[in-house]
């Protein structure tokens, strides 16, 4: 496993762990510098080792993963801002029902859907 892990000077319990992030050209990695505190870097390696995966292998999964919920969060943010800016559009151009219109029709296809339910239970 390749892991460094040295206390830093002066830093009271506090620990750097370099981890490998992705083979590059002429077999350099590029290296994360991370400052944590001993408890956790020492749960975390733990916990590693229980389940016998390199802890870099983890902290790297545990980095895609991040980006990809971050990248999936701002999609459905740019998705319902579309859908935003739509309705406004559409209120500007005056493409809109009235609230109580909308209730009408609304409840008209409830009672429809529920004389449908009784008549199939018949």
């Amino acid at each position: 496993m390749n892991r460094h892990s040295e206390q830093l000077p002066g830093a009271n319990n506090v620990y750097t762990f370099l981890v490998p992030i992705e083979r590059r050209s002429m077999g350099k990695d590029a290296v994360f510098t991370l400052k944590l505190e001993a408890q956790l870097r020492d749960a975390f390696l733990a916990e590693a080792q229980a389940v016998d995966r390199p802890a870099s292998q983890i902290v790297r999964d545990l980095m895609r993963d991040y980006v990809r919920r971050q990248r999936e969060a701002r999609d459905h943010d740019a998705f319902v801002w579309s859908k935003v800016e739509a309705g406004r559009r559409d209120r500007l151009a005056g493409a809109t029902t009235p609230n109580d219109e909308v209730e009408t029709e609304f409840a008209a296809r409830r009672r429809a859907l529920e004389q449908e339910a009784d008549e199939a239970e018949r």
